[in-house]
């Protein structure tokens, strides 16, 4: 039996939730190191694994040594979080939207090919069993050639105030948030 690989967490957020649940029921992925701003933050997730806790990804590079990283920041952040941990040779799992602009994702992938070290994005919706039939249905062409589709995530949110309403934090704002998964 292997060892299970081992990843930090940088960002204790609302997302970063589902990756501490998911590391919880994991044979195989153990969380070793947590990061966020707000260190108390970090220090709660990191209480549940029994991991140390760090105020920023610098301090955790500094310290340990995952073999992966998921990050869970803005993405305004990306970039810079991205690259410390490739360049360091550590695998990435990056949440969306990916980055600000296309020459900041060319740039990251840039980076972590020259560094031989996987770097992705996380696309949850890529691996729903919807999802996954209905891409094999157009695969198989079965329909033909398909020339629109439309595609809808309806809930009533409150976005206005939110970080991935703010263009100079996400990107493209809300649309980009969500569009990603469209898209993908």
């Amino acid at each position: 039996m292997s060892e299970p690989v081992t990843f930090a967490l940088i960002g204790a957020g609302g997302i970063a939730q589902s990756y501490a649940q998911a590391f919880e029921n994991h044979p195989d992925a153990k969380l070793v190191a947590v990061a966020d701003v707000r260190l108390d933050a970090a220090r709660a997730m990191a209480e549940r694994f029994g991991c140390p806790a760090f105020a920023s990804h610098t301090e955790l590079l500094a310290a340990t040594s995952p073999e992966a990283v998921v990050i869970c920041t803005p993405p305004n952040t990306h970039e810079d979080v991205t690259g410390a941990f490739v360049r360091r040779g550590v695998n990435v799992l990056c949440e969306k939207p990916f980055t600000l602009t296309p020459a900041s994702a060319r740039r990251m992938a840039d980076e972590a090919r020259k560094a031989g070290v996987t770097l992705t994005m996380a696309s949850k919706f890529r691996y729903v069993e919807d999802v996954i039939k209905a891409k094999s249905i157009v695969a198989s062409g079965l329909l033909g050639d398909v020339i629109l589709f439309e595609n809808a995530f309806t809930a009533r949110v409150e976005m206005g105030q939110r970080w991935n309403a703010n263009p100079a934090v996400s990107g493209g704002g809300f649309f980009s948030w969500l569009a990603c998964h469209q898209l993908d």
